[in-house]
């Protein structure tokens, strides 16, 4: 899309200049937002994260869930069928501050795995997600396949594009990251109105009451807030597409 008005155009200038995610960002997704695998072939054991393999001791093991690789120690879930390649992809998402904009950033990362050899990986920006001091949010995004099956089929080789207001209706819009990197800038108002660091099943988005109230919010490490300045408006209705994705707010006070 082409920018039109002017925030439109401030944004999408911002997000040329916008230092590129670090590598130790990538580093940390590897190690923290995907499983370890292991697979049962032809009688043997195949660690899919340190690329060991041993038979199984029958009297002692079985091929449950999970099961503990004899090399790396690490804890492995059972795939539940054998092929030549296994793949995971999860989404993680860095906090940062620029302009006087909160910008959630949104990363899509590709685990590759092989019986007998180390995994790869695959890391890219898909969205970015702009929050002003008055809580309005605009999002860009790389494109997707039209025609796919599912929402987020990215074009990886396409850039960041500013996205139209309805775009927070898109399933894209409500991607929740798995992980959020320990390293966050966040404004000071949400400071003010009570932000810490955690963050307990919410996407980190979307937080205009967090940012338009002038109280302190209160909330509950199980996931429910109280808005003392908005209880009963139809701003603070829970939207049940996904689990702990709320229609209104994005970022948790811990």
């Amino acid at each position: 899309m082409t920018p039109k008005t002017h925030t439109e155009k401030e944004i999408t200038r911002l997000s040329t200049s916008l230092a590129p995610i670090p590598s130790k960002v990538h580093a940390w997704a590897e190690k923290t937002v995907f499983l370890k695998w292991g697979v049962l072939s032809r009688g043997k054991f195949y660690c899919l994260e340190c690329n060991h393999s041993w038979k199984p001791d029958y009297a002692n093991e079985a091929c449950t869930k999970f099961i503990k690789c004899t090399a790396c120690a690490g804890k492995l879930k059972m795939q539940d069928c054998n092929r030549v390649y296994f793949k995971e992809i999860e989404y993680s998402a860095v906090l940062d501050v620029y302009a006087g904009y909160q910008v959630v950033r949104i990363i899509c990362s590709h685990k590759h795995m092989k019986k007998n050899c180390l995994p790869s990986y695959f890391h890219k920006e898909v969205m970015q997600h702009w929050i002003n001091a008055q809580g309005e949010v605009r999002s860009m995004s790389i494109s997707t396949n039209m025609f796919s099956h599912t929402y987020d089929q990215w074009q990886y080789s396409s850039s960041l594009e500013i996205r139209p207001k309805n775009f927070q209706n898109s399933p894209k819009y409500r991607i929740n990251p798995y992980r959020v990197f320990p390293n966050k800038k966040v404004l000071p108002v949400l400071k003010r109105n009570g932000f810490k660091t955690g963050f307990y099943n919410i996407a980190p988005r979307r937080s205009k009451p967090v940012l338009k109230t002038t109280t302190k919010l209160k909330i509950l490490k199980h996931g429910k807030i109280i808005f003392p300045c908005f209880t009963g408006s139809k701003k603070t209705s829970v939207v049940p597409l996904l689990s702990a994705l709320t229609i209104s707010m994005r970022l948790m006070i811990g």
